[in-house]
């Protein structure tokens, strides 16, 4: 059994403040990096749980898939209770988090209804990111789920909109890590019309001119990025 809530969301609070250059005792900080450790490792089970009953839901979709799966680092976790001063450790819903890559939006919306009327946790939310699209680009579809008290994310996405997210992932690298680049950035602007042509493509349609155009102008620091890691 893990930390209880009260001690987690304590110990986030703590991180939080760690994360944000407060002084504070060392033994505190230490104290709460240990909880929110054992809160992090807890999430194992409920990990492989997901990504099994992903696997298991998808396996005759009659597509090529892929999945995915990781613990969110301590790191991490501290970095986005950083960026989110009212999130709860508690309530953290990606610690655990799964990702299955399907070749086409059909493909997706198919996963999709079969993860959500068949999975043996309680489906607390479904973010659809496909008709309503982040205003960095991202596209993709988030299930929440909860296991025996503990929350875990489901992604699922097209070949297409796992190679944008890997690719503004990099970005990030280049900027600041685990910080969303700021929307008037020449980087952010360019993987925004990105996202927007890929979603031409997932559909089947065809990008417009002045779009493609606009992505063809690559800015120096994708193609950097390109570069340095070999795609």
């Amino acid at each position: 059994m893990g930390p209880s809530k009260r001690r987690v969301d304590k110990a986030g609070s703590v991180l939080r403040a760690a994360a944000e250059g407060e002084a504070l005792d060392e033994g505190a900080v230490a104290e709460a990096r240990d909880i929110a450790e054992r809160f992090r490792v807890a999430h194992s089970p409920t990990l492989d749980l997901s990504a099994l009953e992903l696997d298991t839901l998808t396996v005759d979709l009659n597509a090529w898939r892929e999945i995915g799966r990781r613990l969110k680092r301590l790191d991490t976790i501290a970095g986005k209770l950083m960026r989110e001063p009212s999130l709860r450790l508690s309530r953290m819903r990606d610690i655990a988090g799964c990702r299955l890559t399907v070749p086409s939006l059909e493909n997706l919306l198919e996963a999709r209804d079969r993860v959500t009327s068949g999975m043996s946790g309680e489906v607390l939310r479904v973010v659809d990111y496909v008709e309503q699209p982040r205003s960095s680009g991202y596209r993709g579809v988030h299930i929440i789920a909860r296991y025996d008290g503990l929350l875990a994310e489901m992604q699922i996405r097209t070949q297409l909109m796992h190679r944008w997210a890997q690719l503004s992932e990099g970005m990030q690298d280049l900027h600041e890590r685990d910080q969303p680049l700021p929307e008037n950035l020449e980087i952010a602007r360019w993987l925004r019309d990105y996202a927007e042509a890929l979603a031409h493509r997932d559909k089947g349609e065809t990008i417009p001119l002045t779009l493609e155009r606009r992505v063809r102008t690559m800015p120096t620091q994708v193609a950097d990025a390109l570069i340095s890691k070999g795609r």
